[in-house]
């Protein structure tokens, strides 16, 4: 269990809590937002496309893996209350849990 809100099967793909200033001017105190996106219904894989890489015997490669969680919300409006949560199977299987996880594959790159 997550909280007090767990996921049928247990499972959590995303738990990205904090706070954020939802002001049109981005002027005001910031607000809780919490997003813990489950259920089977949102495994999501996220492919990164095709990158060659040299690998030599006894070097070290690294790969730099950038996450943006800005993209997570995109499409999102957070200037309303009701965007700012989502904890339970039934928020996550509403529009708003729907869009975040669609958002998740868009976060990741590399080089």
């Amino acid at each position: 269990m997550v909280g007090k809100h767990g996921q049928p099967g247990g499972y959590v793909f995303l738990n990205v809590q904090g706070k954020i200033d939802t002001s049109h001017n981005m002027d005001k105190a910031p607000v809780p937002f919490v997003y813990k996106i489950g259920t089977n219904n949102h495994f999501i894989q996220v492919n990164m496309g095709e990158k060659e890489f040299s690998i030599e015997a006894e070097a070290y490669v690294y790969g730099h893996l950038i996450v943006d969680y800005s993209k997570l919300f995109n499409g999102i409006t957070l200037n309303q209350a009701g965007s700012l949560s989502v904890k339970t199977a039934a928020e996550n299987n509403a529009a708003l849990g729907q869009k975040i996880a669609n958002n998740i594959p868009a976060m990741f790159t590399y080089e």
